[in-house]
């Protein structure tokens, strides 16, 4: 294999969630050979401890999305919720494992309304409705979600999304925007890992 020496792309940062095929598992059978093969005096809680903090992250993203609608005062069951992204890793149409699809489950737990966009993703690989209309996406919707850091999310600007949406609401999980700034514009804005 070609060495890739883009250290950026192995680095993850606090987010909405993992996916793919190897971060779900891989923590799970590296335990599992130290429980059954190792000889370490190391305890391996660590990775289970981030692998279940994982698992949990579209959760959080639930509860930041209601602590928003609550801030700004409407009703998060009657809210309607714009997800962007749908793949697990920025600018791919890969779906494997997409922490969107726990996250679109959970919302249908609650009762509330999705919409989802992503630019890359072709409907036939994912099991909900994704649109490429970014545009229709978020139109009338109280809450945008930003689950991915697609390059075409970096653009997104606060004037343009708050004159779309119903009720400027913006969650991200991705470090895709600056919170200051559209908190300036008139919005709600909380992110993974940012103070409020």
């Amino acid at each position: 294999l070609p060495f890739d020496s883009n250290a950026y792309r192995d680095l993850h940062l606090p987010g909405a969630g993992v996916g793919g095929h190897c971060l779900p598992k891989d923590p799970w059978l590296l335990k599992y050979g130290v429980d059954t093969y190792g000889k370490t005096d190391v305890p391996f809680d660590v990775i289970v401890k981030a692998r279940m903090r994982n698992e949990m992250m579209p959760t959080h993203m639930v509860n930041l999305a209601k602590r928003g609608a609550k801030d700004a005062g409407i009703d998060f069951a009657k809210a309607k919720v714009a997800i962007l992204g749908a793949s697990f890793i920025e600018n791919s149409e890969d779906t494997r494992n997409s922490p969107t699809e726990t996250y679109v489950e959970l919302l249908e737990k609650e009762g509330v309304k999705w919409v989802i966009h992503d630019p890359l993703v072709r409907q036939r690989e994912f099991p909900y409705t994704v649109s490429k209309d970014l545009e229709e996406t978020v139109k009338n919707t109280d809450i945008v979600v930003i689950f991915v850091m697609h390059k075409e999310y970096f653009d997104l600007k606060a004037d343009w999304l708050k004159d779309k949406m119903k009720t400027p609401i913006i969650i991200d999980g991705r470090d895709v925007i600056q919170l200051e700034e559209f908190r300036k514009k008139g919005f709600t804005a909380y992110g993974v890992g940012k103070p409020s």
